[in-house]
Protein backbone atom coordinates (compact mmCIF):
# COMPACT_ATOMS: atom_id res chain seq x y z
CA UNK A 1 0.00 0.00 0.00
CA UNK A 2 1.31 3.74 -0.94
CA UNK A 3 1.50 6.77 1.43
CA UNK A 4 -1.28 8.72 1.33
CA UNK A 5 1.60 11.80 0.58
CA UNK A 6 3.32 9.62 -2.55
CA UNK A 7 1.22 8.05 -5.41
CA UNK A 8 1.17 4.58 -6.61
CA UNK A 9 4.41 3.74 -8.72
CA UNK A 10 3.81 4.86 -12.22
CA UNK A 11 5.00 3.11 -15.55
CA UNK A 12 6.69 6.60 -16.55
CA UNK A 13 8.22 7.17 -13.50
CA UNK A 14 9.43 3.96 -13.11
CA UNK A 15 11.24 3.45 -16.74
CA UNK A 16 12.51 7.09 -16.16
CA UNK A 17 14.00 5.73 -12.84
CA UNK A 18 15.33 2.83 -14.32
CA UNK A 19 17.26 4.33 -17.45
CA UNK A 20 19.35 7.02 -14.98
CA UNK A 21 22.88 6.51 -14.58
CA UNK A 22 24.47 5.02 -11.09
CA UNK A 23 22.03 2.48 -9.28
CA UNK A 24 20.93 4.95 -6.12
CA UNK A 25 17.17 5.77 -7.89
CA UNK A 26 17.00 2.38 -9.34
CA UNK A 27 17.31 0.25 -5.94
CA UNK A 28 14.89 3.35 -4.62
CA UNK A 29 12.59 2.57 -7.27
CA UNK A 30 13.27 -1.27 -6.55
CA UNK A 31 11.74 -0.75 -2.88
CA UNK A 32 8.63 1.04 -4.27
CA UNK A 33 7.51 -1.30 -6.58
CA UNK A 34 7.91 -4.12 -4.56
CA UNK A 35 5.96 -2.32 -1.73
CA UNK A 36 2.62 -2.22 -3.88
CA UNK A 37 0.22 -4.37 -5.79
CA UNK A 38 0.41 -1.55 -8.37
CA UNK A 39 4.44 -2.17 -8.08
CA UNK A 40 4.03 -5.31 -9.28
CA UNK A 41 1.88 -4.69 -12.02
CA UNK A 42 4.37 -1.81 -13.39
CA UNK A 43 7.21 -4.67 -13.33
CA UNK A 44 4.74 -6.93 -15.30
CA UNK A 45 4.16 -4.52 -17.79
CA UNK A 46 7.55 -3.39 -18.00
CA UNK A 47 8.62 -6.64 -18.67
CA UNK A 48 6.56 -7.29 -21.47
CA UNK A 49 6.99 -4.11 -23.02
CA UNK A 50 10.46 -3.02 -22.44
CA UNK A 51 13.08 -4.11 -25.76
CA UNK A 52 16.07 -1.79 -23.58
CA UNK A 53 18.23 -4.37 -21.64
CA UNK A 54 19.84 -1.67 -19.81
CA UNK A 55 16.13 -0.97 -18.11
CA UNK A 56 15.43 -4.58 -18.33
CA UNK A 57 17.98 -5.69 -16.03
CA UNK A 58 16.23 -3.41 -13.14
CA UNK A 59 12.84 -4.50 -14.04
CA UNK A 60 14.13 -8.48 -13.19
CA UNK A 61 16.08 -7.15 -10.55
CA UNK A 62 12.80 -5.36 -8.94
CA UNK A 63 10.94 -8.72 -9.77
CA UNK A 64 13.24 -10.33 -7.90
CA UNK A 65 12.76 -8.46 -5.19
CA UNK A 66 8.59 -8.65 -5.16
CA UNK A 67 6.16 -11.49 -4.36
CA UNK A 68 3.68 -13.29 -6.29
CA UNK A 69 3.73 -16.49 -8.60
CA UNK A 70 4.52 -14.67 -11.85
CA UNK A 71 7.78 -13.33 -9.80
CA UNK A 72 9.21 -17.14 -10.91
CA UNK A 73 8.27 -17.49 -14.38
CA UNK A 74 9.58 -14.05 -15.04
CA UNK A 75 13.23 -14.59 -13.43
CA UNK A 76 13.63 -18.41 -15.27
CA UNK A 77 12.03 -15.74 -18.25
CA UNK A 78 14.99 -13.65 -18.08
CA UNK A 79 17.43 -16.58 -17.46
CA UNK A 80 17.25 -16.91 -21.14
CA UNK A 81 17.85 -13.42 -21.76
CA UNK A 82 19.66 -12.34 -25.06
CA UNK A 83 21.26 -9.52 -22.93
CA UNK A 84 24.06 -10.74 -20.42
CA UNK A 85 23.30 -7.77 -18.47
CA UNK A 86 19.50 -9.10 -17.64
CA UNK A 87 21.03 -12.80 -17.19
CA UNK A 88 23.37 -11.63 -14.70
CA UNK A 89 20.66 -9.96 -12.63
CA UNK A 90 18.26 -12.49 -13.17
CA UNK A 91 21.12 -14.55 -11.30
CA UNK A 92 21.08 -11.98 -8.49
CA UNK A 93 18.06 -12.10 -7.48
CA UNK A 94 17.69 -15.86 -7.52
CA UNK A 95 20.36 -15.51 -5.96
CA UNK A 96 18.81 -13.02 -3.39
CA UNK A 97 15.40 -14.97 -2.86
CA UNK A 98 17.33 -18.17 -2.35
CA UNK A 99 15.29 -20.07 -4.40
CA UNK A 100 16.87 -23.45 -5.48
CA UNK A 101 14.17 -24.44 -8.14
CA UNK A 102 14.75 -21.64 -9.96
CA UNK A 103 19.13 -22.27 -9.29
CA UNK A 104 18.60 -25.53 -10.90
CA UNK A 105 17.10 -23.57 -14.19
CA UNK A 106 19.92 -21.65 -14.12
CA UNK A 107 22.13 -24.34 -14.31
CA UNK A 108 22.59 -24.00 -17.81
CA UNK A 109 24.24 -21.01 -17.69
CA UNK A 110 27.19 -22.65 -16.54
CA UNK A 111 28.06 -22.69 -20.06
CA UNK A 112 27.28 -18.96 -21.01
CA UNK A 113 29.31 -17.47 -23.72
CA UNK A 114 30.23 -14.89 -20.48
CA UNK A 115 32.49 -15.91 -18.30
CA UNK A 116 31.13 -13.50 -15.63
CA UNK A 117 27.74 -15.29 -16.04
CA UNK A 118 29.65 -18.65 -15.86
CA UNK A 119 31.91 -17.55 -12.45
CA UNK A 120 27.97 -15.95 -11.25
CA UNK A 121 26.04 -18.97 -12.35
CA UNK A 122 28.29 -21.60 -10.79
CA UNK A 123 28.45 -19.08 -7.28
CA UNK A 124 24.71 -19.63 -7.41
CA UNK A 125 24.56 -22.83 -7.66
CA UNK A 126 27.28 -23.93 -5.25
CA UNK A 127 25.54 -21.78 -2.36
CA UNK A 128 21.95 -23.05 -3.01
CA UNK A 129 22.77 -26.95 -4.68
CA UNK A 130 20.28 -27.59 -6.94
CA UNK A 131 20.43 -30.91 -7.92
CA UNK A 132 23.18 -31.47 -10.22
CA UNK A 133 25.13 -28.36 -8.81
CA UNK A 134 28.15 -30.14 -8.48
CA UNK A 135 28.64 -31.67 -11.66
CA UNK A 136 28.68 -28.00 -13.24
CA UNK A 137 31.40 -26.99 -10.75
CA UNK A 138 33.33 -30.35 -11.46
CA UNK A 139 33.07 -28.94 -15.78
CA UNK A 140 34.16 -25.55 -14.67
CA UNK A 141 37.63 -26.40 -13.48
CA UNK A 142 38.32 -26.91 -17.30
CA UNK A 143 36.90 -23.28 -18.24
CA UNK A 144 38.67 -21.20 -21.04
CA UNK A 145 38.65 -18.73 -18.16
CA UNK A 146 40.95 -18.94 -15.30
CA UNK A 147 39.18 -16.61 -13.00
CA UNK A 148 36.44 -19.52 -13.23
CA UNK A 149 38.48 -22.45 -12.99
CA UNK A 150 39.95 -20.55 -9.83
CA UNK A 151 36.22 -20.27 -8.49
CA UNK A 152 35.46 -24.05 -9.05
CA UNK A 153 38.42 -25.43 -7.03
CA UNK A 154 37.86 -22.79 -4.36
CA UNK A 155 34.29 -24.32 -4.56
CA UNK A 156 35.30 -27.86 -4.53
CA UNK A 157 37.65 -27.16 -1.66
CA UNK A 158 35.35 -26.04 0.80
CA UNK A 159 32.70 -28.39 -0.16
CA UNK A 160 32.35 -31.31 1.98
CA UNK A 161 31.51 -33.92 -1.29
CA UNK A 162 34.50 -31.80 -2.77
CA UNK A 163 37.03 -33.56 -0.23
Amino acid sequence: MTSPHRSAPSLARARTAFAAHGETVQRAMIVELGASTAGADVIRQLWREERMPSIRRWVVAAAGAASGRWVRPLLRAALADPAMTVRLHAICAIHQRGDRALAGAALALAADASGGIRTNCLALVAELKPPGWRAAIVRGIDDPKDYVRKQCRRILAAAPEGR
